[in-house]
């Protein structure tokens, strides 16, 4: 989501980029560090073969921002694997030269790779590409249907669900296209209204029914009521792939429990259910459910779905419970505790109201050396001064120095136009600067977006990286053997997920 609009702070110089427009600040700019990196020359054709380099660009890219954009639009000549890298950084650095460089990638006579990267990148928040050209893209049936499919992911992205419906009724498509593009787009769009979708039957990767199935769960997710708690407990049985349970467990934790009472009794007789999902859907925890988060996620699961379960546990978990939740995190995997913090931490700075720990849960904070972890502490520690970036947390330990100086901002004062503003500031840049939803984990928003993601992932990926022996669906216009190609998006779309901006409800 763009976040660029909540970060004019107050009582700082704060810079803008070079489009010239106040709407797209973004949070690199409290990073000095990063500005001093755009003067660096860029890695060689050759060292962007290797995947750390590709990834220290992309890194850089984000963190310097509209700076270094003309710098990456000027060595871009053709379509190898630098020449991809270079396109997706576009992206991530945003600002008019990158978008200009965007626009040029888009036009007919490149290669198909790079306007499909070309079209990933307008995807992003930062870069300022006509709707109207990428619609002329996406209902273009002389343009391979890869390319159509990613200028379609832009438009979703960049929040024109609703431009691109319209468009897909002037195309002839398959049903079941069609009502994969029509379910994503609602899911962009908050305030449609709710109709009933009919469940594609197919459960797997090898055809475009799951998609459309996984599509149709994420309209279930942003509104409840698209499909009935009958569809998805039956869905929920028959479903063979973790995704797709994951996806009708967040639907039916947004319908929330119709027998609050016999809750449990219902979650232990669902085998299927992915629990962390269902209790990441729930708006608020019935009591009959306070033992279940006590009892914490079980050891049979990977350490990815406990941290799931530990962040859902953060934003749910009564105030007088965080204290003992803290000290259960202690000594745990960091995929299991780093959610778990960060969820801690927005709970804090963005859901009223603001909570207090004890000088003993502090040090325990502290003692995480956990990025969320030290950032929580440090807006929680009562003494005076040790809020700020000089006196108390220093940026090697949280780890950003674009969080440390909002911190000492916001310990004086410096930060929004009052005090809840300025957490919530605080959070936003926090999220930016580590990937994070605004939402912030453990909710259901963060986790429709982390599936949104995936879908997106799997849609131009998935299948090139599978090693079924039956290939599964990707969209037609690039050959299977640019492994290039596919390498360096799968690179691209892990590091900085494709995410939607979401229509606001009425």
């Amino acid at each position: 989501m763009c976040i660029g609009f909540l970060l004019i702070l107050a009582g700082t110089g704060v810079a803008q980029d070079d489009t010239g427009s106040s709407r797209v600040f973004r949070s690199w700019i409290l990073d000095d560090k990063g500005c001093a990196a755009s003067l660096e020359p860029l890695p060689s054709s050759d060292a962007l073969r290797r995947v750390e380099i590709r990834d220290e660009l992309w890194r850089r890219a984000f963190r310097a921002g509209p700076r270094i954009g003309s710098v990456i639009a000027g060595r871009i000549r053709g379509r190898d694997a630098s020449d991809l890298a270079l396109t997706g950084a576009l992206g991530l650095c945003g600002g008019a030269s990158a978008s200009a460089a965007v626009m040029k990638a888009l036009e007919p006579r490149r290669p198909v790779e790079t306007r499909v990267f070309a079209a990933l990148s307008a995807a992003r928040p930062g870069i300022d590409v006509s709707a109207q050209v990428l619609l002329q893209i996406a209902v273009d049936t002389r343009r391979e249907q890869v390319l159509r499919y990613a200028a379609r992911i832009a438009l979703i992205a960049r929040g024109h669900p609703r431009e691109l419906t319209e468009a897909l009724t002037r195309t002839r498509e398959p049903a079941i296209e069609m009502a994969f593009w029509r379910a994503l787009c609602r899911t962009a769009d908050a305030r449609a209204p709710v109709l009933e979708q009919k469940l594609p039957a197919a459960d797997g990767v090898d055809s475009f029914d799951g998609f459309a199935r996984r599509a149709i769960l994420l309209d279930a997710v942003r509104h409840p009521g698209v499909c009935d708690r009958d569809s998805l407990m039956q869905v929920l049985d028959n479903a063979e792939r973790p995704t797709v349970r994951r996806l009708a467990s967040l639907a039916l934790g947004r319908l929330g429990l119709e027998d609050a009472s016999e809750a449990r009794a219902w979650i232990d007789a669902s085998p299927q259910l992915d629990i962390s999902h269902f209790l990441a859907g729930l708006a608020e925890l019935p009591q009959t459910l306070g033992s279940l988060l006590q009892r914490g996620p079980g050891g049979a699961r990977d350490a990815m779905t406990r941290g799931r379960f530990n962040a859902a546990t953060a934003r749910l978990a009564p105030a007088e419970a965080l204290e003992g939740f803290i000290e259960r995190l202690a000594g745990l995997e960091s995929e299991e505790t780093t959610p778990a913090y960060r969820a801690l931490l927005w709970r804090h700075l963005v859901i009223a109201p603001p909570f207090e720990l004890s000088s003993g849960a502090l040090e325990r904070l502290r003692s995480s050396r956990d990025a969320a972890a030290s950032v929580l502490a440090a807006c929680l520690d009562p003494r005076p001064g040790s809020r700020t970036g000089e006196a108390g947390e220093a940026p090697s330990v949280i780890g950003s120095v674009r969080v440390a100086t909002a911190l000492a901002a916001l310990s004086r004062g410096a930060l929004g136009r009052d005090a809840a503003e300025g957490r919530a500031l605080l959070w936003a840049v926090f999220a930016e600067a580590y990937g994070e939803p605004l939402a912030g984990p453990g909710s259901w928003d963060a986790a429709f977006e982390d599936e949104f993601a995936a879908l997106v992932f799997d849609l131009f990926v998935g299948a090139a990286e599978s090693s079924a022996t039956q290939a599964g669906f990707l969209p037609d216009g690039i050959r299977l053997a640019r492994k290039d190609y596919f390498t360096v998006l799968a690179e691209l779309l892990r590091a900085y997920p494709v995410r939607p901006v979401v229509l606001p409800s009425r």
